[in-house]
């Protein structure tokens, strides 16, 4: 076992990790963490780069640059409204709406919207209704996945990419889309 040492930063304890005589590791943590994170505008950590993780309590945010999010608990519906992209989360964790998945029974996003970043909406299984403007371009990796309660959905003729498993673990029984032919090939 090679010695092996991590420098701390905002949200971690630093620490070696050095062979025992025996060859078996151990670790000892020197360097406490150096303080809290300092998040930008996206909620990604300026020192370390961590994303923030959602506010378990949030029924309203900002979900990119210039678009906003609100959730009707009564009614079970989450609304997007703004201009350009929702922000691409990588992991469904990071995702403002990951707290609110199974409250979720309908999803309006409104005009305006081009495109929906990685895995912001994953896991709403009991989404029963999605509606896209036709603003929308690209629909994110895994953006769809889980939602099984799906049985339809319409795509608007101004999206040009689906990114893998935008759709994964969906009941979809019926994809209508809004262009030609020409325009899906």
């Amino acid at each position: 076992v090679v010695t092996k040492t991590v420098a701390a930063d905002c949200g971690n304890d630093g620490y070696v990790i050095s062979p025992w005589a025996c060859g078996s590791p151990y670790q000892e943590v020197p360097e406490p963490a150096t303080g809290d994170h300092v998040f930008d505008n996206n909620g990604i950590c300026t020192v370390c780069g961590q994303r923030k993780l959602p506010d378990s309590d949030a029924r309203s945010g900002r979900c990119g640059d210039n678009v906003n999010w609100v959730f009707d608990e009564e009614s079970g519906v989450l609304t997007i409204t703004g201009t350009g992209q929702i922000m691409d989360y990588g992991n469904s964790i990071y995702s403002p709406f990951h707290p609110i998945r199974d409250m979720v029974t309908s999803l309006i996003i409104e005009e305006g919207v081009t495109a929906i970043g990685g895995v912001a909406a994953g896991g709403m299984e009991n989404c029963t209704s999605v509606s896209l403007p036709g603003t929308l371009e690209m629909i994110g990796w895994a953006d769809f996945s889980g939602f099984s309660a799906l049985k339809e959905i319409t795509l608007p003729a101004a999206l040009k990419e689906i990114e893998k498993y935008a759709f994964n673990n969906t009941d979809l029984e019926t994809v209508n889309y809004m262009g030609t032919g020409e325009q899906w090939g």
